[in-house]
């Protein structure tokens, strides 16, 4: 039987006999067409609509592309390798793009670089693998069965050069032809530009790679190397300042901010707390907003510095204070590199943790008590800061977020594939990940208040980002900054002060709600506002970013030394 399959697919070959040029053109046409869906569907969407002849000249310049870039690499024995990889990237990235409404952009590039397993798992599926199975099955398998006519490497390489100039030139005098509608295209639809497939994956793939800041081994310029606590009094206690790092929540759907649903019902008790309408992320992704947010530098000037620096735990832990970080998610994207950290770790026996080995984010106050005991560096007169990041709304599996009694919205969405769920179903999902996250909080409010009752203690949870539940078909998070929806962007950010923080601070809870109540914050005001609350004094700290700088009253050591 084993023969008789062979003699099979030997006689199938001998008729698929082709010329390797025949294999790269065929493949540059696959790609631009069946493999660019999400680009024709978007352009088949806008609003001024698009002209036969412009369709016509952009789907020739994209194949044309698609045929010079190919034929750089695939030559010699590298030519059905690259053609069937090509396929797979064009499919499998076609699949998300269509799904989830993303692009493929450096950022959704560094995104993924930096997914681990655990996320990754969330967002393969079976109707995943079957889309990218039909998508490809049938070239890839006409590729592998193809019998390609022999050719000498001079002879290989010179077709390659001939079809890259080739397919280079014309798609140049494609666009010529149809410049004007290209142009203005391009030039009011961003978005268009990272749908254009593999061109984009290629593209955004080079730019991280060749991106020197994005390289690990990157020496960090020093920053703060000023920094001291200003501490009030020699006898008061050395304060705790918890940071909640939030994952995926958007400010929209906190009942505590507006959102017609209680999805915050323990918050919402509260009068004890500050609760931003108005905050801003510095991303739309994790890889971006996490580093940024931590750093002493504005948005803007952080995505156009020319070199690394530290960040505000360097400096909290250089003025003298014990900083611990407790990592639920995928990692600290290399801010908790130089300062005390651990990756939470699955607890058989914890009723909070599932079978995948997926915690809920209140396990980590579990024995928090004493895992922040344990750094060396701790000084009991100055103080510590630790901070928990969440796992919080991470999608596209946001049922998995929270826990069994706290889902009072149905019938969520229980796949990963959102297409199989109604929109109702994934938004239910996800206000369920949001009441868990505010149990999170209040149950870190409460801790605070338990273990430490005499002492200075305070509370900060900001998101990194938000997310998009299907408003005009777009998913999950990640687009461009400069087109991405509100949603993706507009964060929820809590404060919560002890009265000895307030005594501790000189700062009133009251007067920060007042300040701020109206007021636009962002990213920009995270360091700031943390090295205020704990009175660390640097030349890197600029008071006019602190929230919490114009409530300091006059005899407050802070306010005296920081003018």
């Amino acid at each position: 039987m084993k023969n008789n399959n062979q003699n099979f697919l030997q006689k199938i070959s001998a008729h698929l006999t082709v010329t390797p040029a025949f294999l790269i053109i065929a493949t540059g046409l696959w790609i631009a067409t069946i493999g660019n869906i999400p680009l024709w569907k978007a352009l088949s969407q806008l609003p001024e609509g698009v002209d036969a002849k412009f369709f016509t000249g952009f789907l020739t310049a994209v194949a044309s592309l698609n045929i010079s870039l190919i034929a750089i690499f695939a030559w010699g024995r590298l030519l059905k390798p690259v053609l069937i990889f090509a396929i797979l990237t064009a499919s499998i990235t076609s699949y998300f793009m269509l799904n989830y409404g993303i692009v493929i952009d450096p950022g959704m590039v560094r995104n993924t670089i930096q997914t681990d397993v655990a996320e990754a798992s969330d967002l393969v599926s079976v109707q995943m693998l079957l889309t990218v199975f039909i998508l490809s099955a049938v070239p890839i398998a006409f590729i592998c069965l193809a019998n390609v006519k022999k050719t000498t490497v001079a002879g290989s390489i010179a077709t390659s050069v001939a079809l890259s100039a080739t397919g280079l030139a014309f798609a140049i005098l494609c666009i010529f032809l149809v410049y004007q509608p290209f142009s203005s295209t391009m030039r009011n639809h961003t978005k268009m530009r990272y749908l254009i497939n593999p061109l984009n994956t290629f593209y955004s793939t080079i730019k991280v790679a060749t991106n020197p800041l994005e390289r690990t081994n990157v020496e960090l310029s020093k920053i703060g190397q000023d920094a001291k606590i200003n501490t009030p009094s020699a006898t008061t206690a050395a304060p705790i300042l918890l940071l909640l790092v939030g994952e995926t929540a958007r400010s929209e759907s906190f009942g505590l901010n507006g959102y017609e649903r209680n999805t915050t019902p323990q918050l919402s008790k509260r009068t004890d707390i500050f609760s931003s309408k108005n905050a801003w992320s510095c991303g739309t992704s994790t890889a971006e907003s996490l580093p940024c947010m931590f750093s002493h530098m504005s948005r803007e000037n952080y995505f156009s510095r020319k070199q690394n620096y530290e960040n505000m735990l360097d400096v909290l832990s250089r003025a003298g204070l014990s900083v611990f970080w407790l990592d639920n998610q995928s990692g600290c994207k290399g801010i908790c590199a130089r300062i005390a950290n651990e990756q939470f770790k699955h607890q058989p026996n914890n009723p909070l943790c599932d079978k995948e080995g997926v915690c809920q984010d209140s396990a980590m106050l579990d024995s928090l008590e004493e895992r922040v005991k344990w750094p060396p560096t701790y000084t009991e007169e100055k103080g510590k800061v630790i901070v928990l990041h969440q796992m919080g709304s991470h999608g596209p599996a946001y049922h998995r977020r929270s826990s069994t009694q706290r889902k009072p919205f149905q019938p969520e969405c229980k796949s990963v594939s959102l297409q199989q769920c109604t929109q109702q179903e994934i938004i239910n999902a996800y206000d369920n990940s949001i009441v868990e996250t505010d149990h999170f909080i209040n149950s870190s409010i409460e801790w605070l208040k338990n273990k430490f009752p005499s002492t200075p203690t305070a509370l900060i949870y900001v998101s990194d980002h938000g997310e998009s539940l299907g408003e005009s078909n777009i998913y999950l998070h990640g687009l461009p900054y400069s087109i991405a929806p509100s949603v993706q962007k507009n964060i929820p950010w809590i404060v919560w002060l002890s009265d000895s923080m307030e005594a501790y601070v000189k700062k009133d809870l009251s007067c920060i709600k007042e300040q701020n109540n109206d007021k636009t914050i962002s990213h920009d005001n995270y360091f700031h506002t943390v090295l205020g609350l704990m009175n660390v004094q640097t030349d890197v700290y600029d008071k006019s970013l602190d929230i919490s700088a114009q409530c300091a009253k006059k005899d407050s050591v802070f306010n005296m030394t920081n003018m």
